[in-house]
């Protein structure tokens, strides 16, 4: 009997390692979009990373083109991330008809390469591209689930 608890045992941290590994690294936060041609983005959030343990906050300017304006609250996926200080140059594509949506990719910085995708802001219709910098501050690694 107690073989097979903890076979169960096993099998449920592994459940619970994929979840959480797929899950990744959480940002809530919010922001806006302005944009009438020309415009910009801004925007903070607080870091909850499940699979390293490591929490912060980052925030972000941006400046380009496009039509429409959206603010409020942010949720943002990307891979986890194991800088304690971050400073990237970033690219945002979004758009959305009352509930927006944003990708971003990190193209030089801290975090090269890294994708993200957020996900909230109500307004209206809305789309733009922009270009921008992107900083950060967060705690060590408390753990490494090995994602």
């Amino acid at each position: 009997m107690q073989q097979n608890n903890q076979s169960l045992w096993g099998r449920l941290k592994s459940a619970g390692k994929k979840v959480v590994c797929s899950v990744g690294n959480i940002d809530l936060g919010g922001g806006a979009d302005v944009y009438a041609v020309l415009g910009g983005s801004v925007g903070g959030s607080y870091k909850i990373d499940l699979t390293t343990g490591q929490f912060g906050a980052d925030a972000y300017v941006a400046v380009g083109v496009g039509l429409g304006a959206e603010a409020g609250p942010t949720a943002t996926f990307s891979s986890s991330g194991n800088t304690i200080v971050s400073a990237n140059v970033i690219t945002q594509v979004g758009g959305g008809y009352g509930v927006g949506v944003v990708g971003t990719r990190t193209l030089l910085g801290t975090s090269p390469g890294q994708n993200s995708v957020t996900v909230g802001k109500v307004g209206s219709p809305i789309g733009f591209a922009n270009g921008g910098a992107s900083v950060g501050l967060h705690t060590p690694k408390l753990y490494d689930l090995g994602c």
